[in-house]
């Protein structure tokens, strides 16, 4: 899999040509607001371009380009629709279609410098977490079920990470230690820790900009996110930021950030804080044998009804789609949960809990509340359900209801 979407357009369904530059071109597509022609030349910066040194403010130059188009010798239109993080992925740095067109960037670095580790000053977050000393927080990325180390050892993830201190996590572990053994309820702490990009804009949460008092959507696939209080900017603030004192209130309980804060990790930053903020009671009762079923205890903790459904964080089932998912979108998992089991034949189902959407490796954008519900054969005969995809880097949850196939057997 070369990460590319070829996307065959027969030429009676070019569509009319466009006015202004390329008018007598047909379009032939359009990717993130840029639009191709059929036949179009590429353009290219002047070379001299090439020369350019970049200003002493910017602290890597690095780029994260993406390849945009296949070479002037294949037909149009070939695009690449993954993103530099998800080539990378795919082990695909030295694919052909990485070196076209090297002309168009200022530097002569190749597509996806950064995602591909080919930036001398760029560091991944998880090399960044170790010289923080963030050494129980490195543990719980691994031993999470499915781990999250490789996704921040990647030099091309963008978010904000969170990072309790060691002593916090020991407090933590000490008053939590049953909930928090558990690989599929440790994975939820751990995401509520991880910000992806301001989903309206796009942009990297920084302590300035939680300062304004926002709303912080993290990782995890429940409903609530992190409030920041609001605190006036001290003099003499950057948009490198640095800030400490911040007070950053989740659903259960509190943190103050520490410092340092806002430390660069190529496309990422990192800010320390004093606690292991917790997205779920772990005291509820409910979650007393969390250790034993963490599937049972995950849906208890996401709020889906009591005993309805099973799930998978960052799964995909293979299942028959009964409805798609763009067309049943539902507030939380538990809605989603709901959704399959008033659904005929529905015993599967996956859903996108970020609010900024969930983008598959392959390209594919699913909006927030995507809910695609399935029949999975192998659950319907009192199986495990079958998978497409388990890695840390999918961004859905899948889950399905067992009681269905009890009820299938039982019919039959």
């Amino acid at each position: 899999m070369i990460g590319l979407l070829l996307l065959s357009v027969a030429p009676a369904s070019l569509g009319q040509a466009v006015e202004g530059e390329g008018a007598s071109l047909a379009e032939i597509a359009s990717h993130d607001g840029e639009i191709f022609f059929a036949g179009a030349v590429r353009k290219t910066i002047p070379p001299n371009a090439t020369a350019v040194t970049p200003q002493s403010a910017v602290p890597c130059p690095c780029s994260d380009a993406i390849p945009r188009n296949t070479p002037s010798d294949q037909p149009p239109p070939y695009l690449v629709t993954t993103d530099c993080f998800s080539i990378a992925a795919f082990g695909n740095c030295n694919a052909s279609f990485m070196s076209s067109f090297l002309a168009e960037l200022v530097f002569n670095d190749g597509f996806c410098q950064i995602s591909c580790g080919r930036c001398p000053c760029c560091v991944a977050p998880a090399e960044v977490l170790q010289k923080l000393g963030a050494n129980r927080f490195l543990q719980a990325l691994q031993v999470a079920q499915p781990s999250l180390l490789d996704q921040l050892s990647r030099p091309g993830w963008a978010g904000t990470v969170l990072v309790p201190t060691d002593a916090a996590w020991d407090a933590a572990l000490a008053q939590y230690g049953a909930v928090l053994q558990s690989p599929a309820l440790l994975q939820q702490v751990l995401k509520f820790h991880l910000l992806p990009p301001e989903p309206r804009t796009r942009g990297l949460w920084t302590t300035p900009f939680m300062s304004v008092g926002a709303k912080l959507w993290t990782e995890w696939d429940g409903a609530e996110p992190i409030t920041a209080a609001a605190a006036p900017l001290p003099a003499g603030t950057t948009a490198y930021g640095g800030l400490t004192g911040l007070r950053l209130q989740g659903p259960v309980n509190a943190a103050t950030v520490v410092g340092p804060s806002d430390v660069m990790a190529c496309k990422a930053y990192l800010t320390v804080i004093d606690t292991v903020l917790l997205p779920f009671d772990p005291a509820s009762p409910a979650l007393a044998g969390a250790a034993t079923d963490g599937a049972a205890a995950l849906a208890t903790a996401l709020g889906t009804p009591p005993g309805q459904c099973a799930l998978q964080a960052n799964a995909r089932f293979n299942g028959t789609v009964l409805q798609q998912g763009a067309g049943n979108r539902q507030h939380t998992v538990g809605d989603c949960c709901t959704s399959c089991a008033k659904a005929a034949g529905c015993n599967a189902f996956q859903y996108c809990a970020l609010k900024g959407g969930c983008r598959l490796m392959d390209g594919t954008s699913l909006p927030f509340g995507f809910c695609q519900l399935e029949h999975d054969d192998a659950v319907a005969a009192g199986q495990s359900p079958a998978w497409v995809d388990y890695t840390g880097t999918t961004p859905l949850i899948s889950g399905y209801i067992p009681s269905v196939a009890a009820a299938s057997d039982s019919s039959g």
